[in-house]
């Protein structure tokens, strides 16, 4: 029960100790009005730090893959046998194969390099949860 209170006295003694100097009185309030609005200005920022971590996990990482695998050697032919031991790895939801390509984009007067990635439709909604935002036939 004494180590409850000895908070509450020390404060107290700190607050009432020198009556008669109010300067210091005053310095007192303008610490610890200082001191609560850093702490509150903590709980804020760190709560919404938290907020933007669920948001970013659970919108915005499960449009994007987590992972990616590319041959070194080109064509990729012998893609379904690593795929199906792909599946097979503990802790793997789900993979998904994909086509990648680099193109230019042009316009009348500006052109500009665009990467485009496409996996079947089929296969996307075990990928990520894209199709929730996209209409039908576009």
């Amino acid at each position: 029960m004494l180590f409850s209170l000895l908070p509450l006295f020390i404060a107290f003694r700190f607050y009432r100790g020198h009556k008669n100097n109010h300067i210091i009185s005053l310095i007192s309030i303008i610490y610890t009005i200082g001191i609560t609005l850093g702490v509150a200005v903590l709980i804020i920022s760190l709560s919404t730090i938290n907020s933007f971590y669920r948001e970013l996990k659970s919108h915005i990482l499960m449009v994007i893959p987590h992972g990616e695998i590319e041959p070194v050697d080109q064509p990729f032919d012998n893609w379904p046998l690593i795929l199906d031991k792909i599946k097979k790895v503990s802790g793997v939801q789900t993979a998904v194969p994909y086509i990648n390509f680099t193109g230019l984009i042009k316009s009348d007067s500006h052109v500009h390099a665009v990467q485009m990635k496409g996996i079947n439709p089929k296969e996307e909604n075990k990928l990520s949860i894209m199709s929730q935002y996209i209409q039908a036939d576009t």
